[in-house]
């Protein structure tokens, strides 16, 4: 019967993660329910309308259960509490009906809530959407319901799965109807006996203390409703272990030399490029790791590192590598938002890795953002012609099934509107692909300049772009890459311009209009990249010399300390590399 009567309707998606606790049953039924056992006089009726939703939903309990119904938002109000009155009618008649007699429906009428108007019955004709406004009040018979309309819900909280003293935890809180301002938070330090215990903070985000250390930590998340709406139970989530102390980091002492954080205005910018070593490829290939234990090669242990290494570096620009969609979207964006950065995340074609780039935003806002799959630009850009009318067809077809990127983001400085081009990419590692890494790198110099044009014309700025490319080039600097990159040209008899079998030689000059410079090598920067069975510099910040001087290059630790557990990673590093940090300085 009241199936016929009106169409249910149910919308609680979850988006679940690490360490999420989805809820047993919607939101809006705990909403109703939760209301309907309250101590307030009223229940509550919640009104959901979607945007760009052509219907409404209404939800209440009815006979003790919830009951969901979908109406058009420019259907008549009669007619719906017309329907909500056939519900209640059926629902209270199921046990005593008999044979066909016709249900009675229950009286139902809808008054203002507030305002001058408040306890007149409302208007019959008008449409839904009009007719339910917060605060309302809805007569279904005896009983008597508060409405509310968009409510915010929460529909799961993710914690990171390894927590660490002085290392802020961010929830990752999944609702609707709110953009995480109308939550309230609540963390407890678990007891011994399981339970939570005192509060330790009310605040969205928390950093465990040396008193936590040994403790589970539990969070509290509600809905900060309107007065008069009753509140649902909160949603409680606990970590998963407790509070590990983790010790001294191995990035402590070139975060001394950090310390200091440029104004929005200055003209002195850190420039950071750091492979993180995906999970993906740390588990994918363990014995490259073997003397690596498993708490090192968990991703969930490396992220608690890296998040407290990043903002000590107090970076303007950072480029990151080998960069995954779940640990960008769950802990690496949400995580660097909290610290005044914003930024995006471009995936090589084909897998969930790729290269992501974050400013601060008080210093930078984005105005345009581009992005290449090398390969496919190589035969597509009209830039890049000349490079593959130079290369056979076979090599062509080589180079071009590669899915490395190269993505582009126009920044300006808000003080004073000059531009700047930031270029991130990762380059094909395998040692046989020497070529066309150097095919690659004349590719990206050409798209560059390209981009650089087309921000020139339209650019607030009277002075040029100001270009900085950053990444891991997979490459020596006696390479060709680097060669191409900060001469311009490759010379014709260098050794890269021979592809692995010997038999082709790249003819093309690998010529570019750009001037670059490199932060490395450089003395106090010899490598970039440490395991047990290779140690050297493959990571770079190359900046545009008609724009940029280099003001200094943070050093490297000293080689006994990244040794103290054989290599990278290990129990002070997250990754296999080490990030490069250049303070630039930029000319007038």
């Amino acid at each position: 019967m009241a199936s016929s009567l009106g169409r249910l309707f149910f919308n609680g998606r979850l988006r679940t993660g690490l360490m999420s606790k989805s809820l047993e049953r919607s939101s809006i039924h705990r909403f109703c329910s939760d209301a309907a056992t309250s101590n307030s006089p009223m229940q509550l009726a919640v009104v959901r309308v979607a945007d760009g939703s052509l219907f409404m939903s209404l939800s209440l309990q009815v006979g003790g259960r919830t009951r969901m119904l979908n109406r058009s938002r420019v259907g008549q109000l009669g007619s719906t509490l017309q329907r909500i009155g056939l519900v209640s009618a059926a629902d209270g008649s199921k046990s005593s009906q008999a044979g066909n007699t016709p249900i009675v429906p229950t009286r139902v009428s809808l008054k203002h809530g507030q305002g001058d108007l408040a306890g007149q019955v409302k208007e019959l004709n008008v449409t839904n959407i009009e007719g339910f406004c917060n605060g309302d009040v809805l007569q279904v018979g005896e009983d008597v319901y508060h409405v509310a309309v968009n409510p915010p819900s929460i529909h799961g909280v993710q914690l990171p799965t390894f927590i660490a003293a002085c290392n802020t935890i961010i929830p990752l809180v999944h609702s609707e109807f709110t953009d995480g301002a109308g939550l309230k938070y609540e963390w407890r330090r678990v007891g011994e006996g399981g339970e939570p215990d005192m509060v330790v903070s009310t605040e969205e985000h928390y950093c465990p203390t040396e008193e936590d250390v040994g403790s589970k930590l539990s969070l509290a998340v509600s809905p900060a409703l309107p007065p008069g709406i009753p509140s649902p139970e909160p949603l409680v989530v606990t970590t998963q272990s407790p509070v590990n102390r983790i010790g001294r980091l191995g990035h402590w002492h070139r975060s001394r030399e950090t310390a200091e954080l440029f104004a929005p205005d200055s003209d002195r910018m850190r420039v950071v490029t750091y492979n993180i070593l995906a999970d993906c490829y740390a588990m994918k290939t363990p014995s490259q790791f073997d003397y690596c234990s498993s708490k090192v090669l968990n991703v969930a242990f490396r992220d608690a590192l890296l998040l407290h290494e990043l903002p000590a570096y107090n970076s303007d620009i950072l480029c990151l590598q080998e960069v995954e969609t779940q640990r960008f979207e769950s802990n690496i964006k949400p995580f660097m938002e909290s610290k005044g950065y914003t930024g995006k995340l471009v995936l090589k074609k084909g897998v969930t890795e790729g290269v992501a780039t974050l400013w601060r935003k008080d210093r930078f806002e984005l105005h345009e953002a581009q992005s290449f799959v090398l390969g496919e630009a190589l035969v597509q850009h009209r830039a890049l012609s000349e490079l593959l009318s130079s290369l056979p067809a076979a090599k062509v077809r080589e180079v071009s099934s590669r899915n490395t990127v190269l993505s582009l983001h126009h920044l300006v400085r808000k003080s004073d509107q000059r531009s700047f081009i930031v270029g991130n990419t990762h380059l094909y590692y395998h040692t046989d692909a020497r070529s066309q890494r150097t095919v690659m790198a004349n590719s990206i110099m050409l798209l560059m300049n390209a981009f650089k044009k087309n921000t020139s014309q339209w650019s607030y700025s009277k002075v040029p772009p100001a270009l900085i490319l950053c990444g891991d080039f997979n490459s020596t600097p006696e390479k060709a890459v680097h060669e191409i990159i900060t001469t311009g040209q490759l010379n014709p008899t260098h050794p890269c311009r021979k592809f692995v079998d010997d038999t082709v030689q790249l003819t093309h000059d690998c010529s570019h209009p750009l001037r670059f410079a490199s932060a490395a090598p450089h003395e106090s920067v010899p490598w970039s990249n440490f395991t047990r069975d290779f140690v050297g510099l493959l990571d770079y910040v190359y900046f545009d010399t008609t724009a940029f001087s280099l003001d200094k290059v943070i050093p490297m630790p000293r080689r006994e300390f990244v040794e103290e557990f054989t290599a990278l990673p290990s129990e002070r590093y997250c990754s296999d590399h080490l990030p490069v940090i250049a303070d630039l300085q930029l000319k007038p």
